[in-house]
């Protein structure tokens, strides 16, 4: 399934012309946020993996 496949069907599920801006700011936030703490574990993930080689 190709990403416009996936974005077709989600898109009743995310209806932005209809949130308030509260809901809007509310949704970007944790949009942010979640980006934020999957990007850590990945950096601590490839901390974790890397090995110093002699």
């Amino acid at each position: 399934m190709g990403g416009s496949e996936v974005y077709k069907q989600l898109l009743p599920f995310f209806d932005y012309k209809k949130m308030s801006k509260e809901e809007l700011v509310n949704r970007l936030i944790a949009a942010e946020e979640y980006i934020v703490e999957n990007n850590q574990k990945w950096l601590y993930k490839q901390f974790e993996d890397y090995s110093i080689e002699s």
